[in-house]
């Protein structure tokens, strides 16, 4: 175990994120583009990509979901302190990535991003009554515990080495 001291400077990575996450809240959550365009933000480098598929307001199933919120900031503020990619709409979609089968324009650019041996980072918000801020993993101890914690020890090596 390293002795090795990290600094963060948490105001100046919130300021990041709230600037960042002004393109998905304009226009009332449906984005600051025209409906369709998707936002990719840095470079392929550590082996990570950041989704945020929710990042503005899109259909599921004809109706109308709201946008999971501060979700499109936040991975692009990861990309680019993690020296990665990140990936999210910024203008309305009219399919829901997640929930609908069919292969709309998001699944149609992660398909060209996915490389081999690449981590995927799917973020979405929760509602309040879940009583956690985050969750990595399936929502299930034994899922959480057994996949998010190398998931969490990769970031946390990533930013050691980025720091350097």
């Amino acid at each position: 175990m390293s002795n090795e001291i990290i600094t963060v400077n948490f105001g100046a990575l919130l300021e990041r994120w709230k600037l960042a996450e002004a393109r998905y809240t304009a226009s009332r959550c449906y984005g600051s583009e025209p409906r369709g365009s998707l936002r990719l933000v840095g470079e392929p480098g550590t082996g990570y990509l950041f989704t945020a598929p929710h990042a503005v307001n899109h259909l599921r199933l004809g109706a109308l979901k709201y946008a999971d919120l501060w979700t499109g900031g936040l991975a692009e503020v990861l990309a680019e302190s993690l020296d990665c990619q990140s990936l999210a709409p910024d203008g309305p979609l009219q399919d829901d990535p997640n929930w609908d089968e069919n292969e709309g324009p998001f699944k149609q650019v992660l398909r060209t991003l996915l490389r081999p041996n690449m981590m995927v980072i799917d973020l979405h918000g929760m509602k309040d009554g879940y009583g956690i801020g985050v969750n990595i993993g399936l929502a299930c101890i034994f899922h959480t515990f057994r996949f998010g914690a190398p998931i969490f020890n990769r970031l946390s090596a990533s930013s050691r080495a980025q720091s350097r």
